[in-house]
């Protein structure tokens, strides 16, 4: 027990049932260095996940699956990497709740003798396991910090670095995936998460990472797949259910992607990427003016968009115009008061009017894009490669003087959807 003896640790104890409780705080008082919190509810301990970031958490599980991966979810830190030490003693284990503890990283989970001995052993382990980690620990702030930034050269260096240290260390592996993935290297992404699955295939961080990948690339079905035999082991991660839902709005299974997106508000009834991909489903199944009344609650310009870009881009891929248009302007509609937000839609509309073989509805969404936000370059730049064409068929009206040439050459379109929020789409 030398690593407790001569550390100090704040632990957080939330613990219902009295007896357990009293056991567990009796044990810790017998091992130098732990300076115990009792917490009586969700309440106090998010208090004290905030106050303490790097406190164990002790917890006997004894809540609803949904309410045990909110309360988990909460004791992580800023990446799942960095989680503080949580360990579940549990009167009864489940699959669900085991599928929980492999989601959040609980170092351990005790489910059988339980009593003084067993728990010091248990604490043992854990300070043991903790010395393990310390490499992924030691680097995680300064990658974390260079992600915020978007300086991906930095994290992925300082991870490439570490990996040099410990060549077999997935957590590793997984975070310089993950960062390759952000800064737009999915080829490099997808061949370290392959790496990672060629020795545990049914690592749920690197299937879900290989998805994401998938996703990007437009391969709904089979990324929908992967996320399908992640669900056998786990339905309580809500990244990975954002994820499903949207593969499977893409696969027109509307039905399906509302029942994921309401799995994510059960754990977070918060998840404003859950309402939105709620109400994009309701969209899609026909139902636009109930997915109004769902939007009108929303709490920002920027998720009213994304909702019904969204919406009406997986719409008009279908082939589905009509409703995609009355997305469109429903949008507009809702943004009037947002002309940066207003403009990017105007842009979207032009692009679907092009798609549609209409240039001249789709100049007139270029120039309102333009006149919105003058600064807007690739909306200035499609209405100049529109009006170019336009001329050269004898049809197109004189350009607006107003709507200066960009300083970006070509004649080519720029046909790329702007989807209205900063989240990685698809």
């Amino acid at each position: 027990m030398s690593a407790v003896d001569e550390t100090t640790y704040d632990v957080i104890i939330f613990i219902h049932n009295m007896n357990l409780r009293n056991v567990v705080r009796d044990c810790l008082k017998e091992i130098p260095g732990f300076q115990i919190l009792n917490s009586e509810s969700d309440e106090q301990s998010l208090e004290y996940f905030q106050t303490y970031p790097k406190a164990w958490f002790i917890h006997d599980g004894s809540q609803d699956p949904q309410v045990l991966a909110r309360t988990l979810g909460k004791a992580q830190g800023q990446s799942p990497l960095v989680t503080r030490p949580i360990y579940l003693i549990l009167a009864d284990v489940s699959k669900g709740i085991l599928s929980i503890a492999l989601e959040f990283n609980v170092l351990k989970v005790r489910s059988s003798d339980i009593n003084a001995s067993s728990i010091k052993q248990d604490v043992s382990a854990i300070t043991t396991k903790l010395q393990t980690l310390k490499l992924v620990t030691e680097v995680m702030p300064d990658v974390l910090k260079y992600k915020a930034e978007a300086r991906w050269d930095g994290a992925i260096a300082t991870l490439k670095v570490a990996q040099l240290s410990d060549p077999g260390n997935d957590q590793i592996l997984l975070e310089l995936a993950d960062t390759q993935f952000l800064a737009g290297d999915v080829n490099n992404a997808m061949v370290t998460a392959e790496s990672v699955l060629s020795r545990s295939g049914a690592n749920l961080r690197a299937m879900h990472l290989k998805a994401r990948i998938l996703m990007r690339q437009k391969k709904f079905q089979e990324a929908s797949e992967i996320l399908a035999d992640a669900e056998q082991n786990s339905m309580f991660n809500s990244a990975r259910l954002l994820d499903m839902g949207d593969c499977l709005l893409n696969l027109e299974k509307y039905k399906d992607a509302k029942d994921r997106f309401q799995q994510v508000l059960k754990i977070d009834p918060d998840n404003a990427a859950a309402k939105s991909g709620e109400a994009k489903a309701v969209i899609l199944q026909g139902d636009i003016d109930g997915a109004l009344e769902m939007i009108r609650t929303f709490t920002s310009d920027e998720q009213i968009a994304a909702t019904l870009n969204s919406a009406a881009i997986i719409s008009a891929r279908h082939g589905r115009n009509e409703p995609a248009m009355i997305m469109y302007q429903q949008c507009i509609t809702l943004l009037s008061k947002n002309e940066s937000l207003s403009a990017r839609v105007w842009f979207n509309f032009g692009l679907a009017y092009m798609r549609q073989n209409n240039p001249e509805k789709a100049l007139a969404c270029f120039e309102s894009a333009v006149m919105l936000d003058p600064q807007f370059i690739d909306a200035s730049h499609n209405y100049h490669v529109v009006t170019r064409r336009l001329a050269r068929e004898g049809k197109g009206p004189v350009a607006n003087i107003n709507v200066k040439q960009p300083l970006r050459p070509g004649e080519t379109l720029i046909d790329v959807d702007f989807y209205g929020d900063t989240n990685d789409k698809s």
